[in-house]
């Protein structure tokens, strides 16, 4: 196991869900994505290392969107077990978390 097998999915998962929406937006206000990580993170193994955080992961998630989040207007990567957080990938902002 190395952090590959946790970042891996997650940034594919950003990729395909940016590329989907790209073609055409619905008629909302906003768009925002979230991505739940919450059944990934029981059912996987760690996600997290010694030396690779969850928050680190986010960094990375957050460089692949960039400046380009396709349509959406917010995009967010959700925990809800654990440590419950929330990070708003997109526009980048610091890390938040909630209980």
């Amino acid at each position: 196991y190395n952090e590959h097998t946790m970042l891996d999915p997650l940034l594919g998962t950003l990729h395909k869900a940016i590329e989907k929406y790209r073609r055409g937006r619905p008629q909302l206000y906003e768009f925002n994505l979230i991505v739940h990580y919450s059944l990934a993170w029981e059912m996987n193994p760690a996600a997290e290392t010694q030396n690779f955080t969850f928050a680190d992961a986010a960094k990375l998630a957050q460089q692949l969107i960039g400046d380009d989040p396709g349509s959406f207007d917010r995009i967010f990567l959700l925990i809800a077990v654990g440590s419950h957080e929330l990070y708003q990938l997109y526009p980048p902002t610091t890390y938040n978390s909630y209980s």
